[in-house]
């Protein structure tokens, strides 16, 4: 039986699939909790407010958190179905906010669904995850792409990372704004660094550092963010801030210990070819004779392939590649 073939765009299309469902699905459940705690809070105020459009709105946010997440992690575990659910939630949430658009500005206002999908930053990221799904439904992964806990610190930090960045933008002209997309800057950074790199590859320590200085610099804005007793827009300014930074530090502290629990690369270190007369000598049976260079003519994959003298194993899948290969191409981990 011939073993599957494929290349590493398909590769890194699936894994930024996965990665912007778990951030569209902490985006959503940070609204979740949001619209809990508002709803929570008008219910001890005498503000006339319709708490079934807090409930709806609450319980939808859950259920599409639940829908992404579980994408998310069938799609980092291999599962072309995590793929597809992430594609098909994707285009449900932005058909609804289309719907949305034209419906509360008029059926006139032609430019409202662009204006709607604009403002919700779960329908932006569900337009890139459309694109990413559909390049990446045709290729057949197999194995795991990421660690569980990798893809959840990722997916947390990313989501932070553009919650603080919305915050700051909105308070352009204050003076948390430049504090908030700092922070905004310094997950997305560390964020990056855990999905470009392999496990074995990522420098906890630099996440640590990124990480903890996050935290310590919130702490530090929660006490100028204290808000006064006067009824005022600063009053209203420093209470948003309190309020963001309420919903987002546990969140920083939960990827925290996510990245505490990356699990290092347990393998051997990296082996050097065998010649041909070691391997005859130490296996007894006869070495692959050498050949010329050729090129492989699967339709799916385009890069050069070797046949050499030596013999090289991937310390991931255990098959037998090219001696000088960067990447396995039959499970796709980064060799060297």
């Amino acid at each position: 039986m011939m073993m599957k073939e494929y290349d590493l765009d398909s590769l890194k299309y699936w894994k930024e699939s996965a990665v912007y469902s778990g951030t569209i699905a902490f985006l959503y459940l940070l609204q979740y909790i949001a619209l809990s705690m508002f709803r929570e809070a008008l219910s001890y105020t005498s503000a006339v407010t319709d708490s079934r459009w807090f409930l709806m709105s609450s319980e939808i946010s859950l259920a599409f958190f639940i829908l992404f997440i579980i994408s998310g992690i069938l799609a980092v575990r291999g599962r072309k179905s995590g793929v597809i659910m992430g594609l098909i939630s994707s285009i449900i949430i932005v058909s609804i906010v289309m719907i949305l658009g034209i419906l509360l500005s008029g059926l006139l206002f032609l430019f409202s669904p662009i204006f709607a999908l604009l403002s919700s930053p779960p329908a932006i990221l569900s337009i890139v995850n459309i694109y990413y799904s559909a390049r990446a439904i045709g290729a057949e992964i197999h194995g795991t792409l990421m660690s569980l806990p990798r893809f959840l610190a990722c997916s947390i930090q990313y989501c932070v990372a553009i919650f603080m960045g919305i915050v700051g933008v909105f308070l352009l002209f204050t003076f948390f704004s430049p504090i908030l997309i700092t922070l905004s800057i310094i997950l997305f950074y560390s964020a990056h660094h855990m999905f470009k790199n392999d496990e074995e590859d990522i420098s906890k320590k630099r996440v640590y550092i990124l990480t903890i200085t996050s935290i310590a610099l919130l702490i530090l804005l929660s006490f100028f963010s204290v808000p006064s007793l006067m009824p005022s827009q600063e009053a209203f300014v420093r209470f948003l801030v309190v309020f963001g930074e309420a919903l987002i530090i546990p969140f920083i502290i939960a990827s925290l210990g996510f990245v505490v629990a990356i699990p290092r690369q347990s393998h051997l270190s990296r082996p050097s070819a065998v010649l041909p007369e070691e391997f005859e000598e130490r296996y007894g049976i006869p070495s692959i004779p050498r050949q010329e260079e050729s090129y492989s003519t699967s339709p799916v994959i385009k890069t050069k392939t070797y046949e050499r003298g030596g013999i090289y194993y991937c310390r991931y899948c255990g098959r037998i590649v090219p001696a000088d290969s960067i990447y396995c191409q039959y499970c796709g981990r980064k060799l060297r």
